[in-house]
């Protein structure tokens, strides 16, 4: 088994807690964050899109793996 075809085993949207530890700040930045797992062009590539929050700020970023 690939190691896409484990990534695959996970598709679907999940939904979790990031933590962010930022050295200037007096305590980790937590926020509810997102993950889509996303098989594309016939499971060739997995698409990983994400969403998390920083001090309040929406922030976004997807990641294709193949």
């Amino acid at each position: 088994m690939s190691p896409l075809d484990k990534l695959a085993k996970c598709s679907g949207n999940w939904l979790g807690t990031n933590r962010l530890h930022d050295p200037t700040a007096s305590a980790p930045d937590d926020s509810q964050s997102t993950a889509a797992v996303t098989p594309v062009l016939g499971g060739k590539f997995i698409r990983l899109d994400y969403t998390w929050a920083y001090r309040g700020d929406p922030q976004e970023g997807s990641l294709l793996f193949g």
